[in-house]
């Protein structure tokens, strides 16, 4: 869901450079335009209380960055999320606030005949956003903009299945679908204007290979995403020879790895470093020489707390408290200079009913840098997340 940011000269200057003007946009961030600074990952709410961690949370563990997780389900299960964000961004001159409402992963998942049949849904990359400039020409003042709406989206059909008591491994087929409209305007004086539209269907297919194993208190994840070049077509344009050109756009591979340790009964810790490598990502129609995209790094961790008995009637055996850490090194790089995120995660669970639970999960972070990058931003999150279960007979 798309939020405009309405404030005079907001922006990167690479972006200004870029599209010569005084931008103004908002979105999930202002650094995912124009390129995809913040490709999101298919973890669950629950995870983003702990910092992102997926591995060692007791009972079903719902997540899209692992396929061997899933094999661990001894009864079909459905999980939902959202998330709602507040962002405050500034440069050197102006600031201003935006909202972004999320559905960042969803995941069903039916065990049969030893093994689990899972699907899931996740967003992987956001392109909406909104630039609105102004600039004086000959003598009028004439504005401008610039609007990008879509985005790309993963569905994962999975297969998983425990090997032995300890080792467990999964596959699944990433099926990307997505879509990209940009619209120039330039509102030159009444009643000449001009627009130019361009939009573009994205499509490719991925595979996820995933492995764990429980060595004594302690459990391992390791997991290989091989991203595809996405097959990119014009279906629109102002321009009809243009329709129906195709090109290609390169996604980076991904190498995931998650350890977790049980130091009682009741903590858990949990740490993961996720890497990838960005090449070739550049929109050609909004590159700019200040922009450029490197290797992404990302790094978290935290604990999860279970009393034994009831705490306040809040906290207890089934209604864990989490707290986490996060890092993450970003594809975008301005003017040579990577450009960083990190986050605090708040998170905690309540089970209802006999089978069902919510997560909650509040994070507080900031990415960027006004120095460095020309703009900076904090936010918030909250994230809310519904997993509804139901008693089937596992058949061996």
């Amino acid at each position: 869901m798309r939020r405009r940011l309405r404030s005079a000269a907001l922006a990167l200057p690479a972006l200004a450079a870029a599209l010569s003007g005084s931008p103004a946009f908002g979105q999930e961030s202002v650094f995912n335009l124009p390129l995809p600074g913040l490709p999101a990952t298919g973890e669950s709410v629950r995870s983003r209380g702990m910092g992102g961690v997926s591995a060692g949370l007791p009972g079903e563990t719902f997540s899209l960055d692992n396929p061997a997780w899933s094999a661990g389900f001894e009864r079909a299960g459905l999980y939902l999320s959202v998330l709602g964000q507040r962002t405050s961004a500034e440069d050197f001159d102006a600031s201003g606030e935006f909202e972004d409402v999320l559905f960042p992963m969803g995941q069903a998942a039916v065990p049969a005949f030893g093994y689990v049949v899972g699907i899931g849904y996740t967003q992987y990359l956001d392109f909406d956003a909104a630039i609105e400039s102004r600039f004086v020409f000959e003598g009028d003042t004439v504005d401008s903009g610039l609007d990008s709406e879509g985005g790309v989206s993963i569905l994962s059909p999975s297969l998983s299945r425990r090997l032995d008591e300890r080792t467990s491994i999964g596959v699944a087929l990433d099926i990307y679908l997505g879509s990209r409209e940009m619209v120039r305007s330039v509102g030159v004086p009444d009643p000449i204007g001009t627009t130019d539209t361009l939009a573009r269907h994205f499509g490719g297919l991925g595979l996820v290979l995933g492995v764990t194993r429980d060595l004594g208190n302690a459990r391992v994840g390791l997991a290989y995403r091989l991203r595809p070049d996405l097959d990119s077509e014009v279906t629109r344009a102002m321009d009809p020879d243009l329709v129906g050109g195709e090109d290609e756009v390169t996604l980076p591979d991904e190498l995931l790895l998650e350890a977790s340790v049980r130091l009682s009964d009741r903590l858990r810790m949990g740490a993961l470093a996720r890497w990838s490598g960005w090449e070739g990502t550049l929109d050609e129609d909004l590159e700019g020489g200040t922009l450029d995209v490197g290797d992404a790094l990302d790094m978290g961790g935290g604990l999860e707390f279970a009393p034994e008995t009831p705490l306040l009637m809040v906290v207890g055996p089934d209604a864990p408290v989490r707290v986490g850490y996060r890092w993450r090194r970003l594809p975008l790089r301005v003017d040579g200079a990577a450009v960083s995120e990190w986050s605090l995660g708040l998170g905690y669970s309540r089970g209802f009913g006999r089978l069902s639970r919510l997560d909650l999960a509040l994070e507080v972070g900031a990415r960027g840098d006004v120095e460095e990058h020309g703009a900076s931003e904090s936010f918030v999150r909250l994230g809310v997340g519904l997993g509804v279960f139901e008693v089937w007979r596992r058949i061996d």
